[in-house]
């Protein structure tokens, strides 16, 4: 159920970033120019790849945004959009609600890899962006690994959380 919960936080990663993509998208593409010296005479992005990325700048680089905005709800309520409909909730390792400050902790753990990005693209540094598609691969990795080996997340080990299914308050175990 945690892969539906995140296919909707996917999804309205994607319907805000279309809507953010006139404004935020474009000032991320235009800081992504200037970090990654687009058609500067010493750099490889010349020719038709940074043409074609272009089209969509606005667009991708708009997501990493997107992502932090959709996923922000979890360190105010607990739960993303997707795990509130998918009746998950986020719990201390122990038991009962996590702290506002775990909460908050789990969730720049889990965007990590994204705002790292936009600062390395509002900063001009290449070198975070780098770092945060080695963050953002180690987390795909783990991602990878947890579905097979059946372990928490990093940000949830970290945190000290795990994703629970939230009981339903309007059946009663012992009437069944």
């Amino acid at each position: 159920m945690r892969f539906w919960a995140a296919l909707i936080d996917t999804i309205l990663a994607f319907l805000l970033t279309a809507l953010l993509a006139s404004s935020a998208g474009w000032f991320f593409a235009e800081r992504a120019a200037v970090t990654f010296r687009v058609y500067s005479p010493d750099t490889y992005w010349n020719g038709p790849i940074p043409l074609m990325l272009g089209a969509v700048s606005p667009l991708s680089y708009g997501l990493a945004f997107a992502v932090i905005v959709a996923l922000a709800c979890e360190g105010m309520w607990g739960a993303s959009v997707g795990k509130i409909l998918t009746r998950r909730t986020v719990v201390k390792s122990s038991g009962g609600a996590p702290s506002r400050r775990r909460s908050w902790l789990r969730f720049a753990l889990k965007t990590s890899p994204w705002w790292v990005f936009c600062l390395a693209l509002m900063s001009g540094r290449w070198e975070w962006a780098t770092f945060s598609g080695i963050v953002g691969l180690w987390a795909l990795l783990d991602l990878a690994s947890a579905l097979v080996f059946r372990h928490h997340l990093w940000h949830d080990r970290i945190s000290g959380t795990r994703v629970v299914v939230r009981p339903n308050p309007g059946f009663n175990s012992r009437a069944a």
